[in-house]
């Protein structure tokens, strides 16, 4: 998180894959990982991540949030993303319940149209209280949080001008919501480890979902 420069790493089908996949930015993009590890092998997708936590991919500083290894590093991403492309870059296309994409991730974006496909997902909602925590010293039903408080009533992007046309969204916020309450248990199992990012046991139950969305963005590729 600290440090300065780039490091990949690859996993899945790594010696004859179909296809590549970067995951690309910091914690909720490395959050999803278990849930595409469940399926990289069956799809023969390679998993090339590139990973700073406390960063986001963007041209954007968030006014200062983000900190100069951040910046240093989203400098350094793009070469070998554009040397090399994949056939798709994985990444959140919002943050908690923003109501609009933001621009810094747009333009991060738009140096990849005509190159790669962007496949953007919707971001967990925010909870309000560390859920591990939470639920064990009060039960569940205590800490999960009205819908309206976890996610913009309107998907983000349906009301953002600007965005390219390489991009494909997915949102799969009906596993962590339902038309009123976002809840911090799902299924026995609890769905973050903190209060925003996922669990890797939640993550990896979402990997029929997540493998469907990705089907649909690989086949867009196809036609």
């Amino acid at each position: 998180m600290r440090e300065s420069g780039l490091k990949v790493c690859s996993y899945g089908e790594t010696d004859n894959p179909d296809y590549t996949i970067a995951l690309v930015g910091g914690s909720h993009s490395g959050h999803w990982f278990p849930a595409i590890e469940q399926f990289a092998k069956d799809l023969k997708l390679q998993i090339d991540v590139y990973n700073k936590d406390a960063c986001r991919f963007s041209t954007s500083d968030f006014n200062g949030l983000l900190s100069d290894t951040c910046i240093e590093w989203n400098s350094l991403v793009i070469e070998p993303l554009l040397e090399n492309p994949p056939d798709l870059i994985f990444t959140p296309a919002t943050i908690g319940n923003g109501a609009n994409v933001p621009r810094g991730y747009i333009e991060m974006w738009e140096k990849f149209e005509g190159i790669t496909t962007i496949f953007a997902i919707r971001d967990t909602p925010r909870m309000e209280e560390n859920i591990p925590l939470c639920v064990e010293l009060n039960g569940p039903e205590y800490c999960n949080v009205p819908r309206t408080a976890g996610l913009a009533e309107v998907p983000p992007w349906e009301v953002t001008n600007g965005i390219p046309e390489n991009v494909y969204f997915a949102d799969l916020s009906k596993y962590f919501c339902d038309e009123e309450t976002c809840y911090s248990v799902i299924g026995n199992v609890l769905v973050y480890r903190d209060s925003h990012h996922i669990s890797n046991l939640y993550s990896m139950t979402l990997a029929e979902p997540l493998k469907e969305e990705i089907i649909k963005s690989l086949k867009l590729l196809e036609e």
